[in-house]
C-alpha cells in the first residue's frame, strides 16, 4: 500500500463524521458488536441491516438507506429466516429485504475469498453495511486470541470497507482473554447497551 499524506487543511475540510445509523454506526468503518452468547447480538445486527435497507429508523435512530450484506456463518438457516420474519412482522414490512445472505464459504483472512465477495456481492451495488457473524467463524484456521491474527482480520475488514465504501461489523463472543478485537476497531457495541458506542 502506498504512503498517503494530507495537509491539516484537507483533514479539516472532511467535516464531521457521517453515519449509517445516526450516532451509532459511522460510515466506511470497521467495528465489532460483542457480548456473551444468547444476549441478542445476531438479531441486533440483523435488525440494523434490515432497518437500513428499508429506510426505517433503528430503535429511534435515523438510518441512511442502503443495501446490506449479511454473512451468517453460525446457526440454523431456519432461525435466520425466523429472525427476518419477526423483524418484518414487528415493522409491518412486506417487501423482500435487499440483503443477500451468505451462509458458508467466506474467510475474511483470504484475499481470494474477499475478492470473490467483492466481485459477486459488493462491486457496483452501493452496499452500506456488511455484517459478519461470527468473527471466529470468519477466520477459521486462525486464532482470535492471537494479536497478529486479529490484526490480519481487521486488515481484511478494512480492505472490504475501503473497496466497497461499506461499514463492516463483526459479531464476536468474548474470548478467554477478553474481547480481542476491542482495541482494533473504530467502534464497539454491546446489545445490552444498544444505542451506546464506546470509541476505540
Amino acid at each position: 500500500m502506498a504512503i498517503r499524506s494530507h495537509t491539516f487543511a484537507e483533514l479539516r475540510a472532511l467535516g464531521p463524521p457521517e453515519w449509517s445509523i445516526d450516532s451509532i454506526i459511522p460510515q466506511n468503518a470497521v467495528g465489532v458488536l460483542w457480548g456473551p452468547s444468547t444476549v441478542g447480538k445476531s438479531f441486533t445486527l440483523l435488525s440494523m441491516l434490515l432497518s437500513s435497507a428499508a429506510g426505517l429508523d433503528w430503535c429511534g435512530f435515523k438510518t441512511k438507506r442502503c443495501r446490506g450484506l449479511y454473512i451468517g456463518l453460525e446457526g440454523s438457516l431456519r432461525d435466520w429466516g425466523r429472525r427476518q420474519q419477526a423483524w418484518a412482522t414487528l415493522h409491518g414490512v412486506t417487501d423482500e429485504p435487499d440483503i443477500p445472505f451468505i451462509s458458508a464459504g467466506f474467510n475474511i483472512m483470504s484475499k481470494n475469498s474477499r475478492d470473490e465477495l467483492y466481485r459477486d456481492h459488493l462491486e457496483g451495488r452501493n452496499v452500506g453495511l456488511i455484517g459478519i457473524d461470527t468473527l471466529g467463524q470468519a477466520m477459521l484456521g486462525f486464532d482470535p486470541n492471537a494479536p497478529k491474527d486479529m490484526i490480519q482480520l481487521v486488515g481484511g475488514g478494512l480492505d472490504l470497507s475501503q473497496r466497497s465504501g461499506a461499514t463492516v461489523i463483526f459479531v464476536h463472543h468474548p474470548t478467554k482473554n477478553g474481547p480481542a478485537a476491542r482495541s482494533l476497531s473504530r467502534f464497539e457495541l454491546t446489545p445490552a447497551r444498544a444505542g451506546s458506542v464506546t470509541p476505540s
